[in-house]
């Protein structure tokens, strides 16, 4: 599929049309891929970088090829981690993402409006 024809209204060969073609494909290697992601640890930004190629590139193609994506950023090893100095929002925000709001209560067992605390 041709996105973009830079001979607008022009009749265009086949062979031409092919050419086209050719040139939008952009090969990205697996191995290669593969290699920079896992063995080097660089970031699909880096390897775009070294590539040629937009980051969005390689993360479809990193997608297409069904490699399963490092998350080697959680906790501390994040770059936006802030400790100690994390504001009132965002320990709220932690406690709604890995505390779920329980249907009951947990001493008396009935159906109540409950709230969460930190314990």
């Amino acid at each position: 599929m041709v996105r973009f024809i830079p001979y607008k209204g022009q009749k265009l060969s086949e062979e031409h049309k092919e050419k086209i073609r050719q040139a939008l494909i952009i090969k990205v290697d697996k191995e290669q891929i593969y290699n920079l992601y896992y063995n080097q640890k660089k970031s699909s930004q880096q390897i775009s970088d070294i590539l040629g190629v937009s980051k969005r590139t390689i993360l479809r193609r990193m997608k297409e090829y069904n490699f399963e994506r490092r998350h080697d950023f959680n906790g501390t090893n994040n770059p936006n981690w802030k400790g100690d100095k994390t504001e009132y929002s965002g320990i709220h925000r932690w406690m709604r993402e890995n505390n779920p709001i329980p249907k009951t209560c947990q001493h008396c067992g009935n159906k109540c409006k409950v709230e969460l605390s930190k314990q």
